[in-house]
């Protein structure tokens, strides 16, 4: 799904799409990504020149191999770093732009 650039606030109505693999948020106006965990088969996630700055609710997001935070508020990006998962694929296979 393409949101780029999009004046949204609340994405909350994307999470009942449940086989959604790809969401393009960059430059759009979203701040937060609160319940995005219900996506279980997102695969690549946009968030660049958003003004997101927590991102604790990936943890549950196992499918995720595709991650980009430029020019966002991200400090803290160890949450990816506590999941099994990522702390093995981290650098590798999961890319973090």
């Amino acid at each position: 799904i393409l949101l780029h650039g999009a004046q949204i606030g609340d994405i909350s109505p994307i999470f009942g799409l449940k086989k959604l693999k790809q969401i393009d948020l960059s430059r759009s106006t979203v701040d937060a990504i609160r319940g995005i965990s219900t996506l279980k088969n997102l695969f690549s996630l946009s968030l660049s020149g958003t003004r997101v700055s927590e991102i604790s609710s990936l943890v549950d997001c196992n499918s995720l191999e595709f991650l980009d935070l430029e020019n966002t508020l991200v400090a803290d990006v160890s949450p990816l770093l506590m999941i099994g998962k990522y702390s093995n694929k981290f650098g590798h296979d999961l890319q973090l732009k």
